[in-house]
């Protein structure tokens, strides 16, 4: 996994949320968005700030591309999120991380 590769796909998907809010939910952030933004948020933070991302944020990234093919689907985010995914995907172990599941996008993430 390349942190800097990571870095940009994070800010491009960030960028495609803004946008998403924008034109799908009439500038008023749902909670799906709001998580998805928070783990989005953490995850440029801990590559930048960390030698390792935290597992509870792995785990959450799972949830994150759930609502990337369910909520997103078809929209430039989905994509953007997508290509997070497939760029942790290059760590060792992260296939295996069981996701958060039920507190995501519920007013609790992370």
């Amino acid at each position: 996994m390349s942190e800097g590769k990571l870095l940009n796909l994070v800010e491009d998907a960030l960028e495609q949320l803004e946008q998403y809010v924008i034109m799908y939910d009439k500038g008023i952030s749902s909670p799906t968005t709001i998580a998805t933004k928070r783990v989005l948020l953490l995850l440029k933070e801990d590559v930048t700030s960390f030698p390792e991302i935290n597992g509870r944020l792995l785990r959450a990234t799972h949830d994150m591309s759930v609502a990337a093919v369910k909520v997103y689907d078809g929209t430039p985010l989905e994509e953007a999120l997508l290509n997070v995914i497939r760029e942790l995907y290059k760590i060792p172990g992260y296939s295996k991380l069981e996701p958060l599941r039920g507190d995501f996008g519920k007013g609790t993430p992370v």
